[in-house]
């Protein structure tokens, strides 16, 4: 006879692999939506002008940009805003953004945006500057640009650490989210609870299959009815809310995508356990009175 404490921890064993297996899906779903977040979107919805409205940045730019003597514009912060906002200044951001991004998951914290991005950024946006300043620019006028932006924002002063350290913030838990080491850590200590499930029900492998999908379906669906909030959330807010259920909306449908994804790696394998079975009870199933084999 077994004894007590032995078929306690029995049972208790694959309830706490389960609960790994739940935990480690959360945490890799979590890791790769900040990685789907698109930072475009929200340079274009986030409210720029109430930021920077009266602040000496926002006058210091609005003087040095109308100083400039190939500008035939009168440029204001609105001007300003909209022109970041425009759909390839956005995303040319959003290219900017992404290297800091990559800079970050390697760790190197004193990264920072150079004169000569900048000058191939602006060259990219001749277009969109030609009618901002209201004149056709020339390469000479780019450069020109470029020193501009940086006495403006000193770009040797915009590196990592130095940016998480005017907002206030400690570089050690983005690094952590977005650090590839920290990706590939959830994925082998996923892989190694799986393992365990395995040769825990070594003897009954099919139960595998159960035993896995659920934990995994469960925090797909936890995903889906958060992200089904968020996007609720565009409805039930208004006025100065709007921007942030705007953003809201797009985190929200990205997060319900991956939510669907992991809800579905979930339930295959619960659905082929419980074909399997199925099949097994039937082929045990002894015939009806009267009825013949085939």
């Amino acid at each position: 006879m077994i004894p007590l404490h032995k078929r306690k921890a029995n049972k208790l064993i694959p309830v706490l692999l389960c609960l790994c297996l739940f935990i480690f899906s959360c945490i890799l779903i979590t890791l790769i939506i900040l990685r789907m977040i698109n930072t475009e979107t929200i340079i274009r919805n986030i409210d720029l002008e109430e930021m920077l409205d009266d602040t000496e940045i926002a006058y210091y730019m609005e003087n040095r940009l109308n100083g400039l003597p190939f500008n035939n514009s009168n440029i204001d912060l609105d001007d300003i805003v909209v022109f970041v906002q425009s759909d390839p200044v956005s995303r040319e951001i959003s290219n900017i953004a992404d290297k800091y991004i990559s800079a970050l998951s390697a760790g190197n914290f004193s990264y920072h945006i150079t004169t000569g991005e900048v000058f191939d950024t602006l060259q990219n946006l001749s277009p969109e500057l030609n009618d901002f300043f209201d004149h056709q620019m020339t390469e000479s006028d780019h450069r020109q640009l470029v020193r501009i932006l940086d006495d403006i924002l000193d770009l040797r002063g915009m590196t990592i650490s130095g940016l998480f350290e005017d907002f206030g913030i400690d570089t050690t838990l983005p690094y952590i989210l977005f650090s590839h080491i920290t990706l590939a850590g959830v994925i082998i200590l996923l892989i190694i609870n799986l393992l365990l499930i395995c040769l825990y029900h070594k003897e009954n492998i099919k139960s595998v299959l159960l035993f896995a999908g659920i934990p995994v379906a469960f925090s797909g669906f936890i995903f889906l009815v958060t992200g089904m909030i968020f996007e609720s959330l565009q409805e039930l807010m208004s006025g100065t809310l709007y921007t942030l259920a705007r953003l809201a909306d797009d985190i929200g449908y990205l997060i319900i995508r991956c939510g669907i994804v992991f809800c579905i790696a979930g339930l295959l394998p619960v659905a082929i356990y419980l074909f399997l079975r199925y099949k097994s009870i039937t082929a045990r199933t002894p015939p009806v009175s009267g009825q013949k084999y085939k």
